[in-house]
């Protein structure tokens, strides 16, 4: 009778269990048992190698010796006459069985992992592995082989580590949130020995496990970027544009409803390069795009828009960002968003990559189904969210605001939106060739002046000047090389005699010279203006010299 209620029992608490009970209970049990036949086989393992260097072996002279019980004679001593001697030493045979259990054991112990990741893209070109380039994948493979976390050989080929990043961030973009999923051995303190290995620029924030078919790009649900942008990139074209402009609360509204149609499914083909419109891919879905509150830091105020995808093309960000700029300084009407969602290939201007930053990436499928089964966590990665905000405000934010000030990237930008038509891309484009017949001039320009450097150089050493004598002190005004002789080189020259007096007298204390005058009509990227027009700059200088 008791049997037959225990099985009632059983029956009853093995139909109340949901199908997702039982597999969870049947996937723990495979892998505890999977762990209990692990341990046994390591012991058999070590009992067999103990046993192999003990079984009738004796040692003479340094030779291994394999003592056959029938080579014992009936005192039980050895019969050198039926003892076989081997090639190989005892010690060298037990050292390549050990060896090969080594290599078996880092083969058993590696686990798939997920590791979030932070750095500064700055000074790196882009994040995925290219020969011949500083790409952070490259540093990061170099401290994992360094720390003994992967074989030397993974770290050259990461399809044997099955290796796999979330986002392929560009050259100059930087991520506070990236994943990549790979095969690992899980030592003690690996996040502290990896970070040993790395510069400051890159940090390891943290290491999960996760299911062995994880991949971080193919199981990320949305993905947030941050673009921290200066504020006098929003500032109206007729007003001069400088770094202390403040935005005003009207022109930040307007900008937050440019990025407000953006949201929901479109076809971004026009914000990206290789996308026909009728390509499927050329559809995604933007879940949200917002400006936060303007901030100021060294002096200079920022903004940070922050966009949240299931996923980005090349240069899509970049585009959006670019082209919002562009409206709100007026070389663009509003309507031109919704007409670059339709069949037309626009010309639309692409913002610099030096405020990209990747924040985070999130798996809210994997971490409800996988999240809470007892053996992995979700991907959450919460604990990690303070020394994530102390590395942007360290290495990150600094890294922008420093490179900003200094290569002048958006506001030299902004002198390029003038180029742009924001309209249907011909197959000839006056705007275009103009800007391309620039560029050439101004690139020819600096290969002349870089020559002419060069020749002067060498001139200088084979014909050494007395130091009493000035030498020749070069300007540059936008490609145009400008020379003007010094007072004490005209002094020299009347008191030798090279000059007459009448001559020397009327002659002015400074000479300018003009070279390079074909180039007159570069425009010269200066930062605060549109572009510096040298013929004018050259007949001021003229002017001013005959004056003098």
């Amino acid at each position: 009778m008791l049997h037959v209620e225990n099985i009632s029992t059983g029956l009853r608490l093995f139909y109340s269990l949901t199908l997702h009970q039982m597999l969870s209970r049947i996937h723990q049990g495979l892998f505890r048992l999977r762990l209990v036949l692990r341990k046994v086989n390591m012991a058999e393992v070590s009992e067999g190698i103990v046993a192999t260097s003990s079984n009738n072996k004796t040692s003479q002279d340094g030779v291994e010796v394999v003592v056959d019980k029938r080579s014992l004679g009936s005192d039980g001593q050895v019969d050198s006459s039926q003892v076989t001697a081997e090639a190989e030493p005892a010690a060298k045979k037990l050292k390549t069985e050990l060896n090969t259990r080594e290599e078996n054991l880092q083969r058993i112990v590696k686990r798939k992992v997920a590791m979030m990741l932070a750095y500064s893209g700055v000074g790196y070109k882009g994040m995925q592995k290219n020969p011949g380039e500083k790409t952070i994948e490259d540093d990061l493979a170099s401290a994992l082989v360094k720390c003994q976390a992967i074989p030397p050989e993974h770290g050259e080929f990461f399809g044997k580590m099955a290796f796999q990043r979330c986002a392929r961030t560009d050259k100059g973009v930087s991520a506070a949130g990236q994943v990549v999923s790979l095969k690992m051995i899980l030592l003690d303190n690996i996040v502290e020995k990896i970070n040993e290995y790395l510069p400051p620029c890159i940090r390891v924030m943290g290491i999960k496990r996760t299911t062995a078919s994880f991949n971080s790009k193919h199981n990320c649900d949305y993905r947030t970027y941050m673009y921290m942008v200066p504020t006098f990139a929003f500032e109206p074209i007729e007003q001069i544009t400088t770094e202390s402009y403040r935005i005003t609360v009207d022109k930040l509204k307007e900008v937050n409803d440019l990025l407000a149609q953006f949201v929901g499914t479109h076809n971004f083909h026009n914000f990206t390069s290789g996308k026909a419109f009728k390509d499927p891919s050329a559809n995604r879905f933007i879940r949200e795009f917002t400006c936060d509150q303007p901030f100021i830091q060294d002096g200079m105020q920022f903004v940070i828009v922050r966009v949240k995808g299931q996923s980005f093309m090349l240069h899509q960000i970049r585009k959006m960002v670019g082209l919002v700029i562009a409206i709100a300084k007026g070389f663009a009407p509003h309507t031109i968003i919704e007409r670059a969602f339709n069949v037309d290939k626009l010309d639309i201007p692409k913002a610099p990559g030096l405020g990209l930053v990747l924040e985070s990436v999130h798996y809210e499928a994997y971490s409800k189904r996988w999240g809470n089964d007892g053996m992995h966590e979700p991907l959450t990665w919460d604990e990690c969210q303070d020394k994530v905000e102390a590395f942007k405000r360290e290495e990150i934010y600094p890294t922008i605001i420093r490179t900003e000030k200094k290569q002048r990237s958006m506001m030299q930008w902004l002198t390029t939106l003038t180029l742009h038509t924001y309209d249907v891309i011909g197959p000839y484009n006056p705007i275009r060739e103009a800007a391309r017949d620039m560029e050439n001039s101004r690139r020819e320009a600096k290969e002349r002046l870089s020559a002419s450097n060069n020749d002067s150089e060498q001139n200088d050493q084979t014909n050494p000047q007395d130091s009493t004598s000035s030498h020749l002190t070069k300007k540059t005004y936008g490609g145009s090389e400008v020379t003007s002789t010094t007072t004490q080189e005209l002094k020299s020259k009347q008191d030798s005699g090279l000059e007459g007096t009448s001559t020397s007298e009327n002659k002015s204390s400074s000479e300018v010279v003009l070279q390079g005058t074909e180039d007159v009509n570069c425009s010269q990227d200066t930062p605060g203006s549109p572009g510096v027009d040298i013929s004018s700059t050259s007949q001021e200088i003229t002017s001013q010299t005959k004056t003098n």
